[in-house]
């Protein structure tokens, strides 16, 4: 959406939409301002997409871990009430 709105509206000149044109209007009305707009929102859009997939990565990584580290309890418990039983 940022790059449509770079070409459409700050190459090609065309006017933006009404609600946009309200929103982006506290930046100012030239392209220049309008280009900044359009570059500040899409780098805040990447950011927060990248953050939210740390986020994933770091939850699923640590679940993993704890469902392998109780697997791991599991089986040496298992395995000590094997070798006492054989004592």
């Amino acid at each position: 959406m940022a790059l449509e709105i770079v070409i459409d509206n700050v190459l090609q000149n065309h006017p933006l939409p009404p609600p946009l044109a309200s929103a982006v209007a506290i930046f100012g009305s030239s392209r220049y301002a309008l280009l900044i707009a359009a570059v500040a929102a899409g780098f805040l859009i990447t950011l927060g997409s990248n953050a939210l997939t740390v986020l994933s990565n770091y939850v699923n990584t640590k679940l993993h871990e704890s469902i392998v580290l109780d697997f791991r309890v599991i089986s040496f418990s298992r395995r000590s009430a094997c070798r006492s039983r054989a004592r």
